[in-house]
């Protein structure tokens, strides 16, 4: 689950080629994320994780890269609360040329300012966007417009919607194919975002249970604005999931077949512009990075629950 602003790491590239730095740390209650830029001709991250001494190979693309490991509650990391953790992250880097370069801590060369905490996700502004959720029945051609988008390229027929809503003038759905799962947003028949989610590799929850499994970002074309969503599972005696974000602001999912799901528009101070280019802001505000949203749910008794 990845909340970082890579808009606002594109926006701010790095001018030397052979440069890697370490610019945005979250955490959450069982894992960590860390994400950088990379010059042009960096070809590979790895990331020391400080409890075990190991490297975590990161992915890199487009100017940045990305790596994540689970923690346990005793990681100095549990929760954000990082400390010394950060100082003690070291990245080593290969370039084109075959030569391997090291750097610790949070970066120190370029623009932006790095950003090591935590920042819970704030709504933002999409029009036509509702925080709550109206029912859908998926049509043959919403199906069919959502396996035509380029990021559905790899999804192949047959595929079943599992979940179905509209979010004011939105429709997502949510589709099952071969064990695995995709994610599909549509305005006036035309889609805007999907992706391509996966196996889901978790137990099913108990009765009462309801958790988060996965989340995905999308850097929107409104500037200033994020896409973000959230899904997990749910037992078959919970009836409502809500997802609560920084201000006291609330979405509601939907929840069908075992599962539920949420999206809504995120502020963050770099986004995509309509030519796919990124409308960037001054660099002590980029880049931004995001927290956890929490979720709780309420189950047939009427009884509300915090999610942990």
């Amino acid at each position: 689950m990845n909340w970082t602003n890579f808009a606002g790491l594109r926006a701010h590239p790095l001018t030397d080629p052979d440069d890697a730095s370490l610019s945005v740390m979250q955490g959450a209650d069982w894992m960590i994320t860390v994400s950088g830029r990379a010059g042009a001709d960096v070809t590979g991250v790895n990331v020391q994780n400080p409890d075990t001494g190991k490297d975590v190979t990161a992915t890199v693309a487009g100017g940045v890269w990305s790596a994540w490991w689970p923690i346990t509650a005793d990681s100095r990391a549990h929760s954000g609360l990082f400390g010394d953790y950060g100082d003690e992250i070291t990245i080593t880097y290969r370039t084109a040329d075959g030569a391997s370069h090291t750097s610790s801590g949070y970066s120190d060369s370029g623009e932006p300012s790095e950003v090591g905490e935590t920042v819970p996700p704030t709504l933002g502004s999409l029009a036509g966007w509702s925080a709550l959720p109206g029912t859908y029945s998926a049509s043959a051609a919403d199906v069919e417009a959502c396996l035509n988008s380029k990021d559905l390229a790899g999804v192949t027929s047959p595929v079943s919607p599992v979940l179905a809503e509209t979010r004011g003038d939105f429709v997502t759905l949510m589709l099952a194919h071969e064990g695995s799962r995709a994610y599909c947003t549509l305005k006036d028949g035309r889609v805007q975002w999907s992706a391509d989610l996966g196996a889901m590799t978790v137990d099913p929850p108990a009765a009462g249970e309801a958790f988060v499994t996965d989340g995905n970002g999308v850097d929107g074309k409104v500037a200033g604005t994020r896409i973000s969503a959230l899904r997990g599972v749910a037992g078959s005696d919970v009836v409502a999931v809500v997802v609560h974000l920084a201000e006291g602001k609330d979405v509601s999912a939907t929840v069908e077949n075992g599962v539920w799901q949420a999206w809504w528009p995120e502020n963050e101070p770099a986004a995509l512009s309509d030519d796919g280019g990124s409308t960037a802001t001054p660099s002590a505000q980029a880049p931004a990075p995001a927290g956890m949203p929490t979720i709780s749910y309420t189950t047939r008794d009427g009884v509300s629950h915090k999610a942990g």
